[in-house]
């Protein structure tokens, strides 16, 4: 389970639980929060998907 997922979970128990909503929706700032920390996951692991697949066309350095 990858932090963001981790922090959303926090995030919709405190919305839920401590605050009395009936979801993270309710609860604007901590699901802005939720939403921005999950786009910056989803970018990283673009990005090494990229620089991954974008490593294999180049040739193997001769030793």
């Amino acid at each position: 389970m990858s932090t963001a997922c981790k922090k959303e979970i926090v995030s919709t128990r405190i919305a839920t639980l401590t605050q009395g909503l009936p979801s993270l929706s309710h609860a604007d700032l901590l699901h802005g929060a939720s939403e921005s920390l999950l786009s910056v996951s989803n970018f990283l692991v673009a990005l090494g998907v990229f620089l991954r697949i974008r490593g294999f066309g180049r040739p193997a350095a001769a030793g």
